[in-house]
């Protein structure tokens, strides 16, 4: 009774609506807030923990960042819809929604400045952050023979030129048009094995059912949305395939994400099962290797029902 009473109070206070509102399909950090609602960090800060106190709100520490996001169960998911349909009738709630996607659009074009700016040094940045490891060898040694193989996030190219040996046919895909130029230059002489295509990884450029095999090769730091990622990789890949994600395992090192524009710093195991399983994949197997910046990188392989 105690806990549905302090639910409704805290529903009570429209600065807390326009929060909730906001957090309605995005996780997102303190600053954010604080800047689309115009107020000061203390205030907001203020009405975060009473909406956690609640129950309405699920928090997550990175780094040096705190990320909210909505609760998913309890009380709040039953009446949230009707909440949610009353409040998008009001200009002010309007107002904000334009603000968010307006800030949420700008966010999604610096990514793409910095991938466009950084293309022809990704090669040396991405062995910073590797060390000496060879993932793409590590990788490789994952993968069986097939006939049609897809790299999502391909950059460069390096990885899916070296997926030729592995497959008779090779599909990059990456949303940047300038990582896509380098790799056309190093796939030059592919003999049109190899396909590259301008895409999003949440919206991929590929047919259902596809790929025998599909790689998301450190990648998933970069986006907002990995679970959406994951499902498209599952979409395009046929029953029995393989899909193989390396990524970082979760970590504190902040200049992952203010130098190299990660969005996010590594993953737990658990997480990335998470995603596997609601993609409707099966997690075979999982292997750490040693990288640079005192980072640890995560192979995982899963099978397709």
């Amino acid at each position: 009774m105690i806990k549905t009473v302090n639910l409704f109070k805290s529903l009570s206070d429209n600065t807390r609506l326009r929060i909730i509102a906001l957090l309605k399909d995005n996780e997102l950090n303190v600053n954010e807030i604080v800047s689309l609602l115009n107020m000061g960090q203390s205030r907001v800060s203020r009405h975060l923990k009473i909406l956690s106190d609640a129950g309405l709100l699920a928090s997550r520490k990175e780094g040096l960042w705190v990320f909210y996001s909505l609760a998913r169960e309890g009380l709040w998911c039953r009446i949230s819809g009707s909440v949610f349909d009353e409040l998008s009738g009001i200009a002010q709630f309007r107002d904000d929604a334009a603000r968010l996607q307006a800030h949420l659009s700008e966010r999604a074009e610096r990514g793409m400045e910095y991938f466009n700016t950084i293309a022809a040094d990704w090669n040396k940045i991405r062995g910073i952050m590797l060390g000496g490891l060879d993932l793409n060898s590590k990788i490789l040694d994952c993968i069986g023979k097939g006939r049609v193989m897809a790299d999502l996030g391909c950059g460069s190219g390096e990885l899916a030129s070296r997926l030729l040996s592995k497959a008779d046919r090779v599909i990059g895909v990456d949303r940047s048009p300038a990582m896509l130029a380098e790799a056309r230059r190093l796939l030059d002489q592919s003999n049109g094995r190899i396909d590259l295509r301008l895409g999003e990884l949440d919206h991929l450029p590929l047919l259902n059912a596809e790929a025998d095999t599909v790689v998301i090769s450190m990648v998933l730091h970069y986006l907002d949305e990995q679970q959406q990622a994951v499902n498209e990789a599952s979409r395009v890949l046929r029953p029995g395939g393989l899909l193989v994600i390396a990524e970082l395992k979760n970590h504190e090192n902040e200049k992952m994400r203010s130098v190299y524009g990660h969005r996010r710093l590594g993953f737990s195991k658990q997480t990335v099962g998470g995603w596997i399983k609601s993609a409707g994949l099966v997690l075979k197997r999982h292997k750490n290797f040693k990288a640079g910046e005192g980072l640890t990188a995560v192979i995982y392989a899963a099978e397709k029902k």
